[in-house]
């Protein structure tokens, strides 16, 4: 056994410490006691390799010594040992509780605990309720993890938290749960007088698909900070109704290139035919970034009146434009584009002349190569 957790710190030889930890992991039980001790070695090598072994065996004796090992100052170490504690399961939730106090412990914890499901729900509910603001954020956001319709109660309740990072939380993870009771409390977020707050409400309306949301998200992209108007305009995206094109389209001019980004890309999603003529007005913007997103959402369109001025892209000078345009040139599929596709087979970056070929191949127009 000394010699299999000896090779645990083989970082040379990543094979040989796979095949270590999973061999201590076939032993069991009889190996832990020897495992709990490699969690204090000096190579994290080792380290990580004696976590996860513990978590493959199971035993809850070795929660304590994973719970310390959260705070380890290995990085790796650390979400192994969560890992490990995941893996345990519902044994471990206690001690994973009480770890969401410490500064160092709390990340992993809340990992962890998310890892761990359905019995950790009820705990991380009453921990929201009550305790320190740090303990209610990593209560949230070990709900937020698990997704459960049980928390999306008492995570309304915590957008009212008197802590503003409570509140963003809870929003965030609500917006994971994907429950339609959520959608008017965060509606009621995008007010909220913390931005942080309102922009984690206008995301998690977005993942939660309503078209509810579409008029006061709207409405947040005249907020006065730029990541809530940032975040509006992804969430309108994510929903994908036509409606939004009306305030979307105007941003693909706003004097923020970040908004002009986000804007090409939440069109590309939307993909409604409305919104071509200003995308190929935008393959001209300034940004590279700009000009790729809006090569990119001309191929979600897929509208044939993109395919001259996305001929045009692919002599970019930017490598990122061309790759955007060869794929949207695919993703339409016009035999007008083969000659410059063709043409692309020998650009200077390889993830360009990929995208050729694969364009040419969905198109059928794959020549002979040399």
């Amino acid at each position: 056994m000394a010699a299999l957790i000896g090779a645990l710190g083989r970082r040379e030889d990543p094979e040989v410490r796979s095949s270590a930890a999973m061999a201590l992991g076939r032993v069991g039980r009889p190996a832990v006691t020897a495992l709990i001790a490699a969690l204090g070695s000096r190579g994290p090598d080792t380290r990580y390799g004696a976590a996860w072994a513990l978590g493959e065996i199971g035993d809850p004796a070795a929660i304590p010594a994973l719970v310390a090992a959260l705070t380890d100052r290995d990085g790796d170490v650390r979400r192994g040992a969560g890992a490990a504690l995941g893996r345990i399961g519902a044994p471990a939730v206690p001690s994973l509780l009480g770890a969401l106090a410490s500064r160092g412990a709390r990340v992993a914890a809340a990992e962890a605990l998310s890892r761990i499901g359905a019995p950790a729900v009820d705990p991380l509910i009453a921990a929201l309720g009550g305790g320190e603001a740090e303990v209610r954020r990593s209560a949230a956001a070990a709900l937020g993890g698990i997704g459960t319709a049980r928390a999306v109660g008492p995570l309304v309740a915590a957008l009212a938290d008197r802590d503003a990072e409570v509140r963003a939380v809870a929003a965030g993870a609500l917006g994971v749960t994907g429950d339609p009771l959520a959608v008017d409390p965060l509606i009621g977020a995008l007010t909220d007088r913390n931005g942080a707050v309102r922009s984690q409400a206008a995301l998690a309306l977005g993942r939660a698909g309503s078209t509810r949301a579409i008029e006061p998200l709207v409405a947040a992209i005249a907020d006065r900070r730029e990541d809530v108007r940032r975040s509006a305009v992804e969430a309108l995206g994510r929903i994908g109704d036509a409606s939004a094109l009306t305030p979307l389209i105007p941003l693909l001019t706003d004097p923020s290139d970040e908004m002009r980004r986000r804007s090409a890309q939440a069109l590309g999603r939307i993909r409604d035919a409305g919104a071509v003529d200003p995308l190929i007005a935008a393959l001209a913007d300034r940004d590279g970034v700009v000009r790729s997103r809006a090569a990119g959402a001309l191929g979600q369109i897929a509208d044939t009146r993109a395919v001259q001025p996305l001929i045009a892209a692919v002599a970019d000078p930017d490598g990122d434009v061309r790759w955007d345009a060869i794929q949207a040139l695919g993703e339409i599929g016009d035999p007008r584009g083969v000659e410059v596709l063709t043409a692309a087979l020998q650009d200077g970056r390889e993830g360009v002349r990929r995208a050729a070929r694969e364009a040419l191949d969905i198109i059928g127009e794959r020549p002979e190569l040399p």
